[in-house]
């Protein structure tokens, strides 16, 4: 893909994801004007941008909460702390296990 053909797909994804979602067909038409692969792209990348939600702006948890440290045997989603590893000025690391068993 070429600079400018990159530059193009990210200026429709932006214009795209500022469009309600029924409005985005119409405008992806008229946009990618028959254009089947740059339609593609951007679309795939529309998918993604949906699947990934907010995650920055919400995080798992907050690391400025009261609770503190994680305590083994405690679950965040999908996973369970088995212990902490190690700690920082920006944070703690933490070993986990898959608590759901689907992995």
């Amino acid at each position: 893909m070429t600079p400018e053909r990159w530059q193009l797909t990210q200026d429709l994804v932006e214009q795209a994801l500022a469009l309600p979602g029924p409005e985005r067909e119409g405008f992806l038409a008229r946009s990618c004007d028959g254009d089947g692969a740059l339609r593609e792209e951007v679309e795939s990348l529309l998918v993604i941008d949906t699947k990934l939600g907010d995650f920055i702006e919400k995080p798992l948890f907050d690391v400025h909460s009261d609770q503190g440290s994680l305590e083994a045997g405690e679950q965040l989603g999908s996973w369970r702390i088995v212990g902490e590893l190690g700690r920082g000025g920006m944070g703690a690391v933490y070993l986990a296990e898959r608590a759901d068993l689907s992995f």
